[in-house]
């Protein structure tokens, strides 16, 4: 297949020609021209010029006077006017990003047509013809900005208008991206058009991209129109740079030294607990206090260069680039976490993170013909590196994701009304393989290691009770090899007349083969997890005793191997019935084949029907005054992390599990779970399983102000429909709220807990949100964007129909505070023992304000700044505990139940676990918010030549604040845990950075 794929995208780049055209983010100028007395002047000559073209974009006006220039790349343009009898007009400095579509007017003066009248006037910047929620970011806008130490091209969603972040949560320093509510794997990121995620992981962080390469990067992050590929989350398109016909380039270096970081970590935060919960918490003095401990500090070494130029003029271009980094991150503890690695495994000493990161790039920009022009790309993102959470004793963990992207893109013009492209790709970026774990050289052995603080019974078996510490070995190596191929083409259509004009466009998008495999290789013999508690938890020396043992079987197995399809089809229209309103009509069919290939079963196949409806009109003639409506239905994107791909994945192994129920010393009680059968598995998948989806209903207005200033004020209504869950199939489950578990057996009598994955048809995620959006083009060496967006959510419907919280505690539903991400699959345990589902955050926040300025100001000095303020996470649903005998509990029916096979299976509404409040939502503690400020000072010296170079200094959180962005995942909810509001995830110390870039 590899070969095959290969061969094609060659083929393509060579120069095979075919009659298609696909979406990749290239803008448009159109608007109106007339005479001095305003009359419509059919006939005349536009045409657009710019560096960033190989050749100039020429169009005709209509009857109406109206013309369009489409296919521009994101550039500064000059408009001519030519007519046989007027004077020739002239506009230059016109700005045009990704993927816009501004209005130009031109007035013609009768004369000669020798004569040029040149215009001065302002770019415009306001979108006339989409409705949706769109915005642009220069590629030089975002590198002046001093807004985190990595500088990742990722970096542009910190100003990003609906945009909320936090660290990524595995200690390696990167950050991760949440938009309208809509967690980070479900974001579409593409690269000129291609899908650029990894199959394995779709997150936008996993792809790594050099700063010198970006152009343009737009990002919808709402009302898309139907030729968008299907996804809830945000839409990203990153265009690049093409090169020209003469030699540019550039090169940078950042250094950051540990020395060069401060310590935060005298900030605390800390909670004053209401009285309700100082009776039945651990937090001495009615206080929790997460402090201390070791600041996330970074060791920055970074390199990005990039060449531009022509391989034959005005024919060929290219222009490549490459990033080369080594990056080592300290992780950031609380002083509990610090103290308890001390105290338990006192030989043991702090380690950092570290990660390796090659990135080249490579494009080639080529016209064949008049109106045809060859696109060929390559890009390669492999990066090693450390995952070790803040509570590992051990550097045991590490990842690699990445890989080769090749793509080619046919773009033509034929005539005066149609448009095509054709686009071909292929990327095998991928998840770990053998030599991820050989990277950083730790060789653990033994098991996995858990260290709790205390222990409790609970369905009958025992349970840890606060997870303080890991380390020890990983349990198993798991390999992760992925690919996907894409093929997409429209086809744009200008027909004059109809009640007006349109832009008809059709096409398809196909990804015939997503592959995502995974190859585990349980270590140890098979002994892959070990649970451990304290003797004596107010005598550390006296050490640990093990309460739990896990033994896998096989020791290699593949768990996974799906085999995803997803093709689709779209038809749209873009209707202009006058010169002030557009109507955009359209409708997107996207059908989904899942094929779960170590089971021999189709998990899924099902359409995706997304209609899309919007409008803009023009309240001032002047296009500055812009009202904006859509509705639209997206469906979910395919991916391989997803809950279909994933679901079921560890069932192929055979666990045998013992417990040490009464901790003296002899794992009395063993459990077996057994590997899943083909029948089995052909259950546990619904046979009506479906993408997900949303429905998206905005209303804005758009204004441009005097000064190149733009505003843009949105209210915008979402509800998540048919989420990713599971429900439990072979319980007998209650018929009613306060009645006794009646036992397992409905599907297999000699099997406890089977969980089918389905959609949820019982309860939506609802969000609303005002947001306005403040943006400045370069003008007068001064730029800014800034952006505010305040939100309301909630959960509607019921419980779960196998969730014990709707059988224990069915009037606590309600829940408008910290909500699980959409993604599903996180509803049908809520009153749980372990996991993170209850304060998982901050996919779901109240606020959040940015503003980014860049000034480019005189002497030479280049001066910017970068300031965020977000509304902190939630805690989650808080939970209490009951005695061991009280009777709320019997009354559920016994601890255990003895199956046909002689196995026991815990009874899963015998739980001791309970909500504090009346409500899910109600009582949930709220986190302080989280501000940052980065500032940066260079100076420009000015070469011999066009060449200049550039030193700057750069401060990252100058207040050196030290605020937390998430609760930890170890059971921060439980009142009873040690664990009981602790935070996790602190905000990097003030760093500074120095840069330094040399232009030519």
């Amino acid at each position: 297949m590899r070969q095959f794929v290969g061969t094609v995208v060659l083929a393509l780049i060579v120069g095979i020609t075919l009659p298609l055209y696909a979406q990749t983010g290239q803008g448009s100028l159109r608007g109106y021209v007339k005479d001095e007395q305003g009359g419509a002047l059919p006939g005349v000559t536009v045409t657009a010029r710019s560096p960033e073209m190989l050749t100039p974009v020429t169009g005709v006006t209509d009857n109406e006077g109206f013309y369009r220039l489409i296919n521009l790349k994101p550039g500064t343009y000059e408009i001519t006017a030519e007519l046989a009898g007027f004077s020739t007009f002239k506009q230059g400095g016109i700005l045009l990003r990704g993927g816009a579509n501004f209005q130009v007017d031109v007035a013609m003066k009768i004369g000669a047509l020798a004569e040029t009248i040149t215009v001065s006037g302002e770019s415009p910047m306001i979108e006339v013809s989409k409705p949706g929620n769109v915005l642009n970011i220069d590629g030089e806008f975002q590198k002046n900005l001093p807004i985190a130490a990595r500088r990742n091209w990722t970096d542009f969603l910190e100003v990003t208008p609906g945009v909320h972040s936090r660290p990524f949560d595995d200690g390696s320093g990167r950050m991760v991206y949440f938009g309208h509510a809509t967690e980070h794997f479900a974001h579409v990121v593409q690269l000129e058009g291609m899908q650029a995620g990894n199959y394995n992981d779709f997150q936008p962080t996993y792809v790594q991209m050099g700063a010198d390469m970006i152009q343009d990067t737009q990002v919808k992050t709402g009302g898309p129109d139907a030729a968008t590929p299907m996804g809830v989350g945000l839409a990203i398109n990153v265009i690049t740079k093409s090169g020209g016909n003469t030699f540019k380039g550039s090169a940078g270096y950042a250094y950051q030294p540990f020395s060069w970081n401060a310590d935060n970590t005298p900030a605390k935060t800390v909670f004053s607990l209401p009285s309700e919960l100082r009776a039945i918490s651990g937090c001495p003095n009615a206080e929790c206090i997460s402090t201390g401990g070791s600041p996330v500090q970074s060791k920055i070494n970074q390199l990005d260069g990039g060449l531009g130029g022509p391989i034959v003029r005005d024919r060929s271009w290219f222009f490549g680039a490459i990033r080369v980094s080594r990056v080592e991150t300290a992780i950031g503890r609380i002083d509990k976490q610090v103290n308890d690695i001390k105290n338990y495994f006192p030989d043991r000493k702090l380690f950092n993170n570290q990660a390796k990161g090659y990135q080249p790039y490579l494009k080639v920009t080529s016209k064949l013909k008049e109106g045809h022009e060859l696109v060929g790309i390559f890009q390669r993102d492999r990066l090693d590196g450390q995952p070790n959470w803040e509570w590992y004793f051990d550097p045991f963990d590490a990842y690699s994701n990445g890989g080769n992207l090749y793509n080619a893109k046919l773009t033509s013009v034929w005539g005066k009304s149609v448009t095509t492209t054709f686009s071909a790709g292929y990327n095998n970026k991928s998840g770990a393989n053998k030599k991820t774990y050989k990277a950083f050289g730790f060789e653990g052995t033994g098991p996995r290691v858990e260290v709790y603080q205390g222990t409790r019974i609970s369905g009958g078996l025992v349970t840890g009770n606060g997870l303080i510490l890991e380390g020890g070995n990983l349990n198993y190596e798991s390999y992760a090899p992925a690919s996907l191929v894409m093929l997409r083409g429209d086809l744009t259509f200008y027909k004059q007349g109809w009640q007006g004009s349109h832009e008809f466009q059709t096409g398809f998008f196909i990804e015939p083969r997503n592959t995502y495999d995974q190859i585990r290789h349980y270590l140890n013999n098979g002994f892959d997890l070990e649970r451990r508690t304290p003797v004596d938890p107010a005598n550390p020396a006296k050490g640990l005793v093990p309460f739990y043992r896990e033994y896998a079987t096989p020791l290699d197995i593949t768990t996974r191997q799906a085999r995803d399809s997803n093709y689709a089809t779209y038809v749209q229209d873009s209707w202009k019935p006058n010169d002030r309103l557009t109507a955009n009509i359209g409708i997107r069919a996207d059908y989904v084949k899942r094929v779960d290939k170590v089971f021999n079963l189709t998990r899924q196949t099902s359409w995706t029907i997304q209609p899309r409806l919007g409008a803009t009109y023009m309240l001032t003639s002047d296009a500055r005054n812009v009202l904006r409506t859509s509705w639209a239905r997206l469906g979910e994107q395919v991916m391989g992390r997803d809950n279909v791909t994933t679901f079921g994945a560890d069932n192929t192994v055979s666990f045998r599990r013992e417990y040490d129920n009464d901790l003296d010393g002899v794992l009395e009680t063993t459990r077996l779970a057994p590997a899943s059968t083909t029948t089995i598995a052909g259950e546990q998948i619904d046979k009506n399983l479906h993408q997900p989806y949303l429905d998206e209903f905005i209303f804005g207005f758009r204004k441009q102000f005097a000064g190149q200033i733009g505003m843009d004020a949105a209210y915008i209504n979402r509800a998540y429909n048919d989420m990713w869950a599971e429900r439990e199939i072979n319980g007998y489950w209650p018929s009613a709220p306060g009645q006794p578990f009646g036992g397992f057996g409905r599907l297999d009598p000699n099997r406890g807990v089977i969980l089918q994955q389905t959609n949820n048809s019982w309860s939506k995620l609802k969000y609303q949100a005002i947001e306005v959006t403040l943006t400045k083009n370069m003008s007068h060496g001064f730029q800014f964007m800034a952006g505010l967006n305040r939100q309301w959510h909630k959960m509607t419907g019921t419980w779960n129909p196998t969730d014990r919280a709707g059988f224990i505690q069915p009037n606590a539903f309600a829940n408008d505070a910290n909500l699980y991400m959409p993604r599903g699959n996180n509803d049908r345990d809520s009153l749980p023992d372990t996991g993170n589902a209850l304060s998982y955050g901050p996919t779901w926040m109240k606020y959040r304000g940015n503003l980014g300025v860049v000034w480019m100001a005189p002497l030479g000095l280049s001066i910017a700044g970068n300031f965020t303020m977000q509304a902190g996470p939630w805690s989650g649903a808080i939970l209490k505990q009951l005695s061991a005998t009280d009777p709320d509990i019997a009354k559920y029916g016994p601890a255990t139940f003895r199956l046909p096979n002689g196995s026991i299976e815990s009874n899963p509404l015998s739980t001791r676990n309970r909500y504090v409040y009346s409500t899910r939502g109600e009582g949930q503690i709220q986190a302080p918010a989280i501000m940052n400020l980065g500032v940066k000072v260079g100076k420009i010296v000015k070469l011999p030549g066009s060449r200049e170079v550039e030193l700057a200094g750069n401060i990252f959180n100058v207040f050196n604040d030290g605020a937390f962005t998430q609760y930890t995942y170890n059971s921060a909810y439980q009142s009873w845990s040690p664990n009981f509001l602790q935070m996790r995830n602190r905000q990097p110390a003030r760093a500074f950075q120095l840069t330094t870039v040399f232009r030519f």
